[in-house]
Parts: C-alpha cells; sequence; structure tokens
C-alpha cells in the first residue's frame, strides 16, 4: 500500500503485527536452540532450523527475510571456517537479507572485527529477548519503508555522491516510484550514481515497495 504525500507515491509503514505475519525467520546452528524458537513462537515470529547451510539455493534461505547464525559449528557443508565465511557467501548472493550473527561462547569475541556483512550482533545469553527485538528491527528495515529507507542509505552512503545527505536521497528514491514499481533509470539521473549503486538499492528496497 502506499501513501501520496505532495504528489509522491510513498510505501506505509508496516505494524508490527504485519511484520509478525510476512517475515521469514531463519536459525542456523549446529545445535537447534529450541529455547530460542520457542520464544520466537510465542512473540509471534515464523521461523525455521537449519543445523548448517547445505547451498546458497537451500530453499529456506531463499524465502528468509532474517537469518540467525551461529559463529561456531556451521559452514562445513560449504567448506567455510565457520559462520563468519557463512555470512559473506550469504550477503553477496542475498544483500537484501537481514544477518544477525551471535555466539553461546563467552570468549568468543564476535564484537572486535570489521563485520560489514553482519547487521546485528548477539551474545547468546540466560536473556533471549534481544532476538525478539533484534528481529522486530531487522524485519523492519525489510519491509516498513521509513526504516527500510534509513537501512539502504547507510549501506549505499559511500557509494553515492558528494553532499547527498539523507533528505535528498529519500526524496530522489520515492520520486522515482511508478505505478509499474521503481525505476532504477529515474533514480540514477535523479541522484546522479550509476548503474551498480542502483541496482544494489533496488535490492534493499524491493519488498518495502511491494508490501
Amino acid at each position: 500500500m502506499f501513501n501520496f504525500i505532495f504528489g509522491r507515491k510513498v510505501p506505509e509503514t508496516v505494524s508490527v503485527e504485519k511484520l509478525k505475519k510476512i517475515t521469514k525467520v531463519l536459525i542456523i546452528d549446529d545445535e537447534e536452540p529450541k529455547e530460542l524458537r520457542d520464544l520466537l513462537r510465542k512473540d509471534g515470529w515464523k521461523n525455521y532450523y537449519l543445523n548448517d547451510l547445505d547451498s546458497l539455493s537451500n530453499k529456506r534461505l531463499e524465502d528468509s527475510h532474517v537469518i540467525c547464525i551461529d559463529i561456531m559449528g556451521v559452514g562445513k557443508k560449504l567448506q567455510v571456517e565457520d559462520g563468519m565465511g557463512l555470512v559473506k557467501h550469504i550477503k553477496e548472493r542475498y544483500p537484501e537479507k537481514k544477518i544477525i550473527l551471535y555466539s553461546s561462547i563467552s570468549k568468543q569475541n564476535i564484537f572486535s572485527e570489521a563485520l560489514d556483512y553482519v547487521d546485528k550482533r548477539l551474545r547468546k545469553e540466560a536473556s533471549l529477548v534481544p532476538f525478539s527485538t533484534a528481529i522486530e528491527e531487522m524485519a523492519a528495515n525489510t519491509f516498513s519503508w521509513d526504516e527500510t529507507i534509513k537501512y539502504a542509505y547507510l549501506k549505499v552512503k559511500d557509494l553515492l555522491g558528494d553532499g547527498i545527505e539523507f533528505e535528498q536521497f529519500k526524496l530522489a528514491v520515492e520520486n522515482s516510484i511508478t505505478n509499474s514499481g521503481w525505476n532504477e533509470k529515474k533514480f540514477m539521473k535523479k541522484a546522479g550514481v550509476g548503474f551498480d549503486v542502483a541496482s544494489k538499492l533496488a535490492s534493499l528496497i524491493s519488498l518495502a515497495i511491494s508490501v
């Protein structure tokens, strides 16, 4: 659904209730985190589980929007070192998917590296509530327009021309939404960017436009 603001066709903000209905969460962990899955179900989040990923074309992966990955014990089937390697491969193939990387080992410092591919980092501690909160945030960054456009700006900001601030960026994106969807060529002209930037942006905002 869309709102019309000063003649611009702007996607609507999505309620938390609707987010829970349309978001699919995938958990990849060598040991099934049953308590976490139960908590997410009680909170209304549909979630699925794999003990490892055997292919980047795995149907569960393709269908999921938010992916929670344990940094340890996974990646073996794709012959990558750990969850970090898995994250990199998934993000390069599916830049629109939101990834939460977590660890249940206290000495495993998952916050020390520059993890450009990771959207959220969590420790799997006594309280699992932060997972539900993080998933809601990632779902909003995928489907809810106000959050999605902010997320997209941060991801492409360094690729934009000098002096393009958020409000200018948002206006250029919204002015490029037509009755048939988002027009990459129109955005390229308005923002003065190349096809690579417009293509990356398209993958980041497509679900929020079509929801």
